[in-house]
């Protein structure tokens, strides 16, 4: 059966990894290595689930379909109030604490990190073990639930940057704020970092 508007919608909320794997479980590999950016990935699956493609039965995408229907639509849902709150109030967010974004009950956080872009524009790093351009990799040595600034100021390095996953899905990222000499938040519309710290380094001296 074609998938329904709301299946369809969830997709966008996939980690990388999950769609590649969807692919691949609904004997589709070969239009995932086509594809070079996450909304790629979407659009793929996207086009294949309206024309009734589904993964194999007992293949991981299928399992995962099974076992997560209710979490997965409540993290969709959940989705369009964090852009709502992010459009209300940006400002907001910048007085909070990394502690404090990560503190997202019965969620799995996750770190990756890549190494910083001389260029204008950062763009983060993927949570794929397999992608390793610029230097990306997954930080296992972060635990779930650990607070980001704790686990940066231990094993944190100053020349890379750290992008934050919420349940696989991509949040923000953190990089070395070498004026105020701490870990803080890069711009999550991936703008220029430097721009970004300009901006809050007022806010920052308290």
């Amino acid at each position: 059966p074609a998938a329904t508007a709301e299946e369809l919608g969830a997709v966008s909320s996939w980690s990388a990894t999950q769609l590649k794997q969807w692919l691949e479980d609904s004997g589709m590999g070969s239009k995932a290595e086509l594809c070079f950016e996450k909304s790629d990935l979407v659009s793929a699956v996207q086009e294949l689930m309206k024309n009734g493609v589904r993964p194999k039965k007992g293949s991981k995408s299928w399992s995962d379909k099974e076992n997560s229907d209710a979490p997965r639509d409540r993290f969709v849902d959940d989705r369009e109030a964090d852009e709502e709150v992010e459009k209300k109030g940006e400002n907001d967010d910048e007085d909070l604490s990394l502690l404090d974004m990560t503190k997202m009950k019965g969620r799995e956080v996750k770190l990756a990190s890549r190494m910083k872009s001389d260029g204008k524009n950062i763009k983060p790093p993927r949570l794929q073990t397999s992608y390793h351009a610029f230097g990306n990799r997954v930080e296992f040595a972060y635990k779930s639930g650990q607070p980001v600034e704790e686990f940066l100021t231990t094993y944190g390095d100053r020349g890379r940057l750290y992008g934050v996953f919420v349940d696989g899905q991509y949040k923000f990222s953190v990089i070395w704020d070498r004026k105020n000499g701490r870990w803080a938040r890069a711009n999550s519309r991936y703008e220029s970092a430097e721009g970004k710290k300009e901006g809050k380094s007022s806010k920052a001296k308290k």
